[in-house]
């Protein structure tokens, strides 16, 4: 690769690091991942999954063990993305996947044509 092309990629690395919607997500990661009651949450989910995948290893997909695990499970996930700063960082996610997907189409316009 050229270096004057890689000099450029490493520039749009540090544009979008540097913006506002990579920032503001990356705070907004690291609050949840410090939140205790995201993370109790996020555990209950897991252990939901654990018991759904353990229930479905032994009993058919519409037995009342599958049934009850999988409303379980259903609910934990209700929960943990109920939570307000789930939301918001769900909100911050899409927002930068937004700028990501316009860095995407600016850069491969037309390559498929």
């Amino acid at each position: 690769m050229e270096l004057a092309l890689i000099e450029k990629i490493l520039e749009l690395k540090d544009l979008i690091k540097n913006s506002s919607k990579y920032t503001s997500l990356y705070n907004k990661e690291k609050e949840l991942e410090n939140n205790k009651e995201a993370i109790l949450l996020s555990y209950k989910k897991d252990l939901a999954i654990m018991d759904y995948e353990d229930n479905l290893k032994h009993f058919d997909k519409n037995s009342k063990e599958v049934l009850q695990s999988k409303e379980k499970l259903s609910k934990a996930v209700f929960k943990l993305n109920d939570l307000k700063i789930t939301k918001e960082y769900k909100s911050l996610l899409e927002n930068f996947n937004e700028l990501m997907k316009e860095v995407e189409n600016i850069l491969f316009r037309g390559l498929n044509d």
